[in-house]
């Protein structure tokens, strides 16, 4: 009865363990100021972001040649790389993207767009030569593309209470974890256990937080799956520490539930 009622304890403690650091690496990654922002640099660079930029751009072209799709694929891809070569473009573009982080944290309710001077100046230049009339109306009356993949999630709520819910799962898995020492006939086996949860957890956080951002989004050809693994690489410092240090502390734990049941 005590070994069914310690393991039960000690299961419902680490399913809020679990929870405590999924909210930890989100608030290194996805709730963090400005990530978005820093990772300009990777999504500028990456072929998937510019492929559905420069069909945004193309979209909103469309209108101002009359209806028809004037200027290639390949040359709208051609205007968007150039256009993001430019270091004024670039920070419309890092404004656009913290305003997407804005979106995210519920911080910002603002269009998600890539637009202002240096950007329509930049594409008035480059479009002139295919029309000098659409050339003068983008650089008079300016234009704006909509950048796609930023229409993140509104997580404003949870952003809001994720460090009071990270200290509460905390203390609940702390508690849960003293109350299964106390009950359970063999507190090596519950260390054991907690060792073992800790290692398979850091592995299963880095999967999530940095392998499948690191190998799998970077190979799906949408712009959102890029926006998200530029995030979450962004924080790959931070997060690494996090993994290791869990690692190392649950083999510590599980040597220490070894030897605790060796006593016993």
């Amino acid at each position: 009865m005590r070994k069914t009622l310690g393991s039960l304890i000690l299961t419902v403690g680490l399913l809020f363990g679990w929870g405590a650091t999924f909210i930890h690496l989100t608030q290194l990654s996805l709730l963090q100021p400005g990530r978005l922002g820093q990772a300009t640099t990777q999504l500028i660079k990456n072929s998937a972001v510019r492929s559905a930029m420069a069909g945004a751009l193309g979209t909103a072209l469309i209108p101002l040649f009359g209806g028809n799709a004037a200027i290639s694929p390949a040359a709208l891809d051609l205007i968007i790389t150039k256009a993001l070569a430019n270091p004024q473009v670039d920070a419309e573009f890092q404004n656009a993207m913290n305003i997407a982080q804005g979106h995210l944290t519920g911080t910002d309710s603002g269009p998600i767009v890539l637009g202002g001077p240096a950007f329509s100046q930049e594409i008035a230049a480059q479009v002139a030569p295919y029309s000098t009339q659409v050339a003068q109306t983008v650089a008079q009356q300016g234009l704006a593309i909509k950048i796609p993949g930023s229409a993140l999630p509104n997580l404003g709520t949870y952003a809001k209470q994720a460090n009071k819910l990270e200290k509460l799962f905390i203390a609940i898995a702390a508690l849960m974890l003293i109350l299964s020492l106390i009950i359970h006939p063999s507190p090596g086996a519950v260390l054991r256990k907690v060792g073992l949860w800790l290692i398979g957890t850091s592995i299963i956080d880095a999967i999530v937080f940095w392998f499948i951002p690191t190998y799998i989004l970077p190979q799906v050809a949408f712009s959102w799956a890029q926006i998200t693994a530029a995030v979450l690489k962004a924080t790959s410092g931070p997060a690494t520490t996090f993994y290791v240090g869990m690692l190392a502390v649950g083999a510590i734990v599980l040597i220490l539930g070894e030897s605790v049941k060796k006593l016993v």
